[in-house]
């Protein structure tokens, strides 16, 4: 009995760790959403302190979205080709800078997943399953806060 006691402490510090990969995260920029809903995410994320969430892309060490593949990647191209031009350009490469494109889905029809991608290396980070069950603002504002705390527990190992 002792000996299971033991196991299954063990097995609780384990799932109380904080993830490895989010610790390095110093700041964040979270990609527009259908109904406002990165409004909400950043009103209940910033409170935590974990972490800073940022205006520019560009100066994010992570892009948190609801959509990953082709039109994610082109917006880091976007991002990333922004910076060189204010920086200094690349010689032989195309000036062009992409344009914001405007999101066109809604909430009801996303899968409800957010992705916390790496916007250097574009590796995944961390990930979670959360729609909300509707589109109106009290459902929105509740739902970021149950991201908010998994976000919390994500990063410190403990639960809010």
């Amino acid at each position: 009995m002792f000996r299971f006691a033991l196991g299954l402490c063990a097995v609780t510090l384990t799932l109380a760790q904080p993830n490895a990969n989010l610790n390095q995260v110093q700041s964040i920029y979270i990609m527009p959403m259908s109904g406002g809903y990165h409004q909400h995410l950043a009103n209940r994320l910033i409170p935590l302190g974990l972490f800073q969430l940022v205006a520019d892309p560009n100066r994010a060490d992570a892009i948190l979205t609801d959509r990953l593949g082709e039109g994610l990647e082109a917006r880091l191209d976007g991002y990333d080709a922004a910076s060189r031009k204010r920086d200094e350009p690349v010689k032989g490469e195309s000036q062009t800078v992409l344009a914001e494109r405007p999101v066109t889905s809604t909430l009801s029809g996303g899968k409800g997943t957010l992705f916390l991608v790496d916007r250097k290396s574009r590796r995944l980070l961390w990930s979670i399953f959360e729609k909300p069950k509707n589109t109106t603002a009290k459902e929105l504002n509740r739902s970021a806060g149950r991201v908010a705390g998994h976000v919390k527990q994500d990063w410190t190992g403990k639960k809010s």
